[in-house]
């Protein structure tokens, strides 16, 4: 049952969205100065692993659908993410 379990991509996605949630609403309501001196570097290090890294790491090698994407739009849609991300980032440096 344990191994099913971790085969599960609702777990794997659930974990990243709960950390990433968490560490928007603890920054947000106390601010990064107060949140930085508080935690230890170690257990911070270990947080962002299990909860930034991992998850999109073993996400692939679950058992969930497949979506049948051909590889030319999914090319063309990671282009345009890539483009977009490129002129946000000049817009922003410009301001």
């Amino acid at each position: 049952m344990l191994d099913n379990l971790l085969l599960n991509p609702f777990l794997w996605i659930s974990i990243y969205l709960a950390g990433y949630t968490a560490t928007i609403l603890s920054l947000g309501l106390f601010g990064i100065e107060k949140v930085k001196d508080r935690i230890p570097q170690y257990p911070l290090r270990i947080f962002v692993f299990l909860i930034f890294v991992l998850p999109p790491v073993v996400l692939p090698f679950t058992e969930g659908p497949r979506m049948g994407i051909p590889v030319i739009v999914a090319l063309f849609i990671g282009a345009s993410f890539m483009g977009i991300s490129f002129i946000i980032r000049i817009a922003a440096k410009n301001k």
